[in-house]
């Protein structure tokens, strides 16, 4: 579990997804929506931590997500 996803305002006004590599991806038009975004894509990765700024750029919250379970990791008949 070595990702981790900021969650950012960018200068237009949207939201947007940074990884550790500085990438950015789609915008939001929300905070929350790039959250659950996040957490989202975060869980589908594996895990990671999502790390929430708020306008002023800094650190408001942060969440660990988990791997997403699926069918397969419980074995299917």
């Amino acid at each position: 579990m070595n990702h981790e996803y900021h969650v950012m305002e960018n200068p237009e006004g949207s939201w947007e997804i940074k990884t550790s590599r500085n990438c950015t991806g789609r915008r939001y038009g929300t905070q929350r929506d790039a959250v659950i975004a996040a957490r989202k894509a975060l869980s589908n990765k594996g895990g990671g931590e999502v790390v929430v700024h708020g306008r002023d750029g800094r650190i408001r919250d942060r969440d660990t997500v988990f791997a997403s379970r699926s069918a397969d990791s419980f074995g299917s008949p």
